[in-house]
C-alpha cells in the first residue's frame, strides 16, 4: 500500500504528539513540517524523517506529493489556514477546538464538502 504523505503544520507539544502518532501508522509518511520557529522545525523534521522542513504554510501547498495537511496551530489561526488548505485541494485535519465560532467551523466545514478545485 501507498503511503499517504502528510505535512504536519505547528510543531509545538501538540504537533509532536502528531507526529509520533502517525509514524506509528504503517500507511502514513510525514513528508513535511511546518514551523515559523527554526529549532521546533529542525527538532519535528528530525523526529519525523520528514523530506521538506518549512517556515510556512505556502510553501508545501503547491508540492503535489502533499496529500493532507495536519493542522496543529492555536485555534485562532485555524479558520484561515484551514481555508487556504482546501483552496489547495488537499485534506485537512485540524487540531481541536476547530474554529473559534461555530459560523467559521461550519463554513470550513461546508467547504470540505464541495469539490475543492473549484473553490474560489
Amino acid at each position: 500500500m501507498k503511503s499517504l504523505r502528510l505535512a504536519v503544520v505547528g510543531c509545538g507539544s501538540i504537533g509532536m504528539e502528531h507526529i509520533r502518532a502517525l509514524n506509528a501508522l504503517p500507511s502514513a509518511e510525514v513528508y513535511a513540517v511546518v514551523s515559523r520557529n527554526r529549532r521546533r522545525r529542525a527538532s519535528a523534521a528530525r523526529l519525523a524523517g520528514a523530506t521538506r522542513a518549512e517556515k510556512t504554510l505556502g510553501n508545501i501547498l503547491d508540492d503535489d506529493e502533499v496529500a493532507a495537511v495536519v493542522l496543529c496551530t492555536p485555534t485562532h489561526t485555524h479558520y484561515d489556514l484551514g481555508r487556504e488548505v482546501l483552496r489547495s485541494g488537499k485534506h485537512l485535519l485540524l487540531e481541536k477546538p476547530m474554529t473559534r465560532s461555530f459560523r467559521r467551523g461550519k463554513l470550513l466545514v461546508e467547504m470540505a464538502g464541495r469539490d475543492r478545485k473549484s473553490v474560489v
